[in-house]
């Protein structure tokens, strides 16, 4: 089996890369974003264990934005999945990512 690499100029390699670095960093961001919600909730999660009902009602807030937060990251991670065109992203003739027989 020959595995096929298109030439690709350095230009393009270049813009490629910063490409890569740019959704990176976007990912990283909605990552922070992720453990900053966590964070905030810690102490809120405490007081709710103690039987603070008020408390309660800010974690069960804070866990929606947790939620909405995760979905964020999981978007990005699958746009830089997808925007790389290597194996297992889905293009033709990578087999999906399942084992040939």
């Amino acid at each position: 089996m020959t595995l096929f690499t298109p030439a690709i100029s350095l230009k393009s390699q270049s813009t490629l890369a910063a490409g890569v670095i740019w959704r990176s960093n976007d990912m990283m961001s909605e990552y922070e974003t992720l453990k900053r919600l966590v964070t905030e909730a810690e102490d809120d999660v405490a007081k709710a264990i103690g039987g603070n009902k008020a408390a309660g009602t800010r974690v069960r807030k804070k866990m929606q934005e947790i939620k909405s937060a995760a979905q964020d990251v999981r978007k990005k991670i699958l746009e830089g999945r997808d925007g790389e065109g290597g194996p297992g992203t889905g293009g033709e003739g990578d087999g999906g990512g399942q084992p040939q027989a």
